[in-house]
C-alpha cells in the first residue's frame, strides 16, 4: 500500500471514529516523513484492523506462510543426510527454538514430520519394484537415512514391518 493510500485509509478510518485523540494522531502522521511514516502508518493500521475484526493480526498469516516456506524447503532438500532443525532453521534466517514454536502450533513437530516423510519415501522405493535391485540401505540413504538399525526400527514403530516384509507385501 502507498503512503498516500495508507493516510487516506488512516484518515478515512479515524473520520469514522470520530474520536477528538484521532485527530491529533492524524495530524501527527502527516508531520512524519519517508519510512516513518509509513512504519507508523502500518501500525496503526493493523492495531484499528485488529480492534475491529475477530481475527488475529496478520502474525497468523505471516506464520503460517513461514511454516509452508520451511516444508517446501525440507522437501527439497530431504535426501540431504544432515538436514536437521538447525539447517533448517538457519537457512530461513529463525533459530531452532522458533522454529520449533512455529511447528507447535501445526498437528505435528517438526523433527516428527520430517522422520514421518522420510520413511515414507523409503517405504514407498520399498514398494516399488523399479528399485529391486537396491539394498534397502541404498534406498534409505537416498532419503537421508544412513543408519540401518535406526531405520529397521523406525518402519516397524510406523507400518509394523520391516523393510524385508514390505518388499515381500507388495502386490506385484
Amino acid at each position: 500500500m502507498s503512503a498516500g493510500r495508507r493516510r487516506a485509509a488512516w484518515r478515512a478510518t479515524m473520520s469514522a471514529c470520530g474520536s477528538p485523540r484521532s485527530c491529533s494522531a492524524s495530524a501527527a502522521l502527516d508531520e512524519l516523513t519517508g519510512p516513518a511514516q509509513a512504519h507508523v502508518g502500518d501500525t496503526l493500521v493493523s492495531l484499528l484492523l485488529a480492534a475491529f475484526t475477530e481475527d488475529e493480526p496478520g502474525r497468523m498469516d505471516t506464520a503460517t506462510e513461514l511454516v509452508d516456506r520451511i516444508r517446501v524447503y525440507t522437501l527439497a532438500n530431504i535426501s540431504d543426510p544432515s538436514l536437521c532443525v538447525e539447517s533448517v532453521a538457519a537457512a530461513h534466517a529463525t533459530s531452532p527454538r522458533q522454529l520449533h514454536r512455529l511447528f507447535r502450533r501445526t498437528s505435528v513437530p517438526f523433527d516428527t514430520w520430517l522422520r514421518g516423510e522420510r520413511l515414507e519415501r523409503v517405504r514407498r522405493d520399498l514398494l516399488d519394484p523399479a528399485h529391486d535391485s537396491r539394498t534397502t540401505a541404498a534406498v534409505a540413504a537416498r532419503w537421508g537415512i544412513h543408519d540401518p538399525r535406526h531405520l529397521a526400527r523406525a518402519l516397524k514403530s510406523h507400518y509394523g514391518q520391516t523393510a524385508r516384509e514390505l518388499r515381500l507385501t507388495r502386490s506385484d
